[in-house]
């Protein structure tokens, strides 16, 4: 219970576990579900672009989601602020 209060308490280490699900997902699920299918070598390249797609729309929707706390939003909101510009720049540009 403790050190689940600690991870709450600190958008930083949200968008840190983030960030190690999407790697730990591209690492070990990628080529687990790559195994055996048809396509051969194009299958591992499809889930990581849609990986990569899923991380961006991931950290923008944290990042919405992040700044409905009041007291976060005083103490992070340059963070919350600079992800969100910057994955909003990416989605607008690359769809």
């Amino acid at each position: 219970m403790g050190n689940s209060s600690k991870l709450i308490n600190n958008p930083v280490k949200i968008y840190l576990v983030w960030v190690s699900c999407v790697v730990l997902f591209c690492v070990l699920g990628i080529p687990l579900w790559s195994i055996n299918r048809s396509g051969g070598e194009q299958v591992p390249f499809s889930l990581l672009s849609l990986a990569i797609k899923i991380f961006i729309y991931g950290l923008n929707l944290l990042s919405v989601i992040l700044s409905f706390k009041i007291d976060w939003l005083k103490k992070y909101w340059l963070l919350n602020l600079i992800v969100f510009l910057i994955t909003m720049a990416i989605l607008i540009t690359f769809g």
